[in-house]
């Protein structure tokens, strides 16, 4: 089968399961395991475990907890408002200043 064609089928599957008021979870989950079984057929959804163990265990995905828990103790100590008033201030007479601000807060 042409790739493009089963492509399509995958998003015509997700899409149709989405309109059934699927969650958008499951349906991307179902239309994968459909496009799995398009191109691998049954023995292909025996592979998925292992792929899903050798990607989970990476350390990238490690630094994902920390930037939310940062994230949270930066909106609950109330700094985040702080650093934003501190970009402000210093660039408010440049063009742009509130976007600098912004990204200066976001920076932090």
């Amino acid at each position: 089968m042409d790739p493009i064609f089963i492509a399509l089928i995958v998003i015509a599957f997700f899409l149709i399961f989405l309109f059934m008021g699927t969650p958008i979870y499951a349906a991307l989950g179902l239309a994968g395991t459909i496009g799995i079984l398009i191109l691998r057929g049954p023995d292909g959804l025996q592979a998925i475990p292992t792929i899903m163990y050798d990607k989970l265990r990476s350390f990238i995905l490690v630094a994902v907890p920390l930037f939310i828990l940062m994230g949270q103790v930066i909106f609950h100590s109330g700094m985040g408002g702080q650093l934003y008033t501190l970009g402000s201030r210093w660039m408010n007479r440049l063009p742009g200043g509130l976007c600098m601000a912004s990204v200066f807060a976001c920076t932090i």
